[in-house]
């Protein structure tokens, strides 16, 4: 039996620069520079245990906890963009019974870009 050669098929696509839709995620994106993060949480573990996996044990964390992020990115470090993104989050879990839990989240972040970083990508990418 003889087969049909193979073709590699190569996809290219063109290089995007300006605005990019809402809805785009970046392909890449490197961050690079110091983070600080604080976080305050009740030492509270619920202990579960799985009988039909041979008794494997998982702790969780229960009560409340929150924390907040500080981070900056340099491009002399590395990063793709000059910018300061800070975060903060709160968290509960609550046991319901011997065998139950409901677990929340909330959080709420904050970017901030340098437009000295935007004009000089603009003029990388000829616009």
């Amino acid at each position: 039996m003889r087969s049909a050669p193979s073709r590699a098929i190569r996809l290219s696509l063109p290089r995007r620069c300006g605005p990019t839709p809402r809805h785009a995620s970046p392909v890449a994106e490197r961050r690079v520079g110091p983070t600080i993060t604080y976080s305050i949480f009740q030492s509270r573990y619920l202990r579960l245990v799985e009988l039909d996996t041979y008794g494997v044990g998982e702790e969780v964390r229960r009560g409340q906890g929150a924390s907040a992020t500080i981070s900056y990115m340099e491009p002399g470090l590395g990063a793709d963009e000059r910018r300061a993104d800070a975060s903060v989050g709160y968290d509960v879990l609550v046991a319901m019974g011997d065998d139950a839990f409901i677990s929340g989240a909330a959080g709420l972040g904050l970017r901030l870009r340098s437009e000295a970083t935007d004009r000089c990508r603009a003029r990388r990418c000829g616009s």
